[in-house]
Protein backbone atom coordinates (compact mmCIF):
# COMPACT_ATOMS: atom_id res chain seq x y z
CA UNK A 1 0.00 0.00 0.00
CA UNK A 2 2.50 2.33 1.09
CA UNK A 3 5.02 1.82 -1.97
CA UNK A 4 1.94 1.62 -4.38
CA UNK A 5 0.03 5.13 -3.05
CA UNK A 6 -2.91 2.00 -3.18
CA UNK A 7 -6.35 2.45 -1.02
CA UNK A 8 -6.47 -0.61 1.03
CA UNK A 9 -9.50 -1.78 -0.62
CA UNK A 10 -7.78 -2.81 -3.72
CA UNK A 11 -5.04 -4.89 -2.71
CA UNK A 12 -7.72 -7.68 -2.06
CA UNK A 13 -7.39 -7.88 -5.92
CA UNK A 14 -3.84 -7.62 -6.64
CA UNK A 15 -2.32 -9.38 -3.57
CA UNK A 16 -5.41 -11.67 -2.49
CA UNK A 17 -6.01 -9.80 0.98
CA UNK A 18 -8.73 -8.30 2.58
CA UNK A 19 -9.03 -4.91 3.28
CA UNK A 20 -8.79 -5.26 6.66
CA UNK A 21 -5.92 -7.26 6.78
CA UNK A 22 -4.12 -4.72 4.55
CA UNK A 23 -4.67 -2.31 7.01
CA UNK A 24 -3.87 -4.75 10.29
CA UNK A 25 -0.27 -5.15 8.51
CA UNK A 26 0.14 -1.54 7.94
CA UNK A 27 -0.90 -0.57 11.36
CA UNK A 28 2.09 -3.01 12.29
CA UNK A 29 4.74 -1.62 10.18
CA UNK A 30 3.95 2.00 11.43
CA UNK A 31 4.08 0.32 15.19
CA UNK A 32 7.37 -1.44 14.47
CA UNK A 33 8.93 1.40 12.80
CA UNK A 34 7.98 3.36 15.45
CA UNK A 35 9.39 1.36 17.92
CA UNK A 36 12.43 0.89 16.37
CA UNK A 37 13.65 4.76 15.70
CA UNK A 38 11.77 6.90 18.31
CA UNK A 39 14.48 7.58 20.52
CA UNK A 40 16.65 9.15 17.67
CA UNK A 41 14.33 10.48 15.38
CA UNK A 42 10.73 11.46 17.46
CA UNK A 43 12.27 13.27 20.08
CA UNK A 44 12.23 16.71 21.12
CA UNK A 45 15.35 18.96 19.74
CA UNK A 46 17.88 19.93 21.85
CA UNK A 47 20.33 23.11 21.88
CA UNK A 48 22.58 21.44 19.82
CA UNK A 49 20.29 20.29 17.24
CA UNK A 50 19.02 23.93 16.47
CA UNK A 51 22.37 25.29 16.73
CA UNK A 52 23.33 22.46 13.90
CA UNK A 53 20.52 23.15 11.85
CA UNK A 54 20.84 27.06 12.13
CA UNK A 55 24.42 26.27 11.16
CA UNK A 56 22.99 24.50 8.15
CA UNK A 57 20.80 27.17 7.17
CA UNK A 58 23.28 30.00 6.93
CA UNK A 59 25.57 27.84 5.00
CA UNK A 60 23.20 26.60 2.24
CA UNK A 61 22.01 30.48 1.84
CA UNK A 62 18.72 28.99 1.18
CA UNK A 63 16.99 31.33 3.59
CA UNK A 64 16.55 35.19 3.24
CA UNK A 65 18.33 37.76 5.36
CA UNK A 66 15.01 39.37 6.23
CA UNK A 67 11.66 38.26 6.82
CA UNK A 68 9.34 40.41 4.34
CA UNK A 69 5.72 40.28 5.21
CA UNK A 70 2.93 41.30 2.32
CA UNK A 71 -0.28 43.29 3.70
CA UNK A 72 -3.44 42.43 2.05
CA UNK A 73 -4.52 44.59 -0.98
CA UNK A 74 -7.15 46.53 0.42
CA UNK A 75 -8.72 48.20 -2.79
CA UNK A 76 -9.02 45.88 -5.91
CA UNK A 77 -7.92 47.56 -9.00
CA UNK A 78 -8.03 44.79 -11.23
CA UNK A 79 -8.39 41.08 -10.96
CA UNK A 80 -5.28 40.36 -11.01
CA UNK A 81 -4.78 42.07 -6.97
CA UNK A 82 -8.12 40.51 -6.36
CA UNK A 83 -6.67 36.65 -7.15
CA UNK A 84 -3.31 37.73 -5.21
CA UNK A 85 -5.37 39.07 -2.39
CA UNK A 86 -7.36 35.49 -2.28
CA UNK A 87 -4.78 33.48 -2.79
CA UNK A 88 -2.80 35.19 0.10
CA UNK A 89 -5.70 34.78 2.76
CA UNK A 90 -5.78 31.24 1.69
CA UNK A 91 -1.90 30.68 2.17
CA UNK A 92 -2.02 32.82 5.46
CA UNK A 93 -5.04 30.42 6.70
CA UNK A 94 -2.92 27.52 5.87
CA UNK A 95 -0.04 28.45 7.54
CA UNK A 96 -1.89 29.29 10.75
CA UNK A 97 -3.50 25.93 10.55
CA UNK A 98 -0.25 24.22 10.66
CA UNK A 99 0.81 26.36 13.34
CA UNK A 100 -2.16 25.37 15.13
CA UNK A 101 -1.32 22.14 14.80
CA UNK A 102 2.15 22.06 15.99
CA UNK A 103 1.36 23.81 18.81
CA UNK A 104 -1.29 21.43 20.01
CA UNK A 105 1.28 18.59 20.31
Amino acid sequence: MLANASPADVMDDTYRMSESTCLDNLAEFCYTIVQLYKEKYLCEPNQADMDRLLRKAEDNDIYPKWATLVQAIANHVDDAQRWFTLRQEAYRKDVKRAFDILQAR
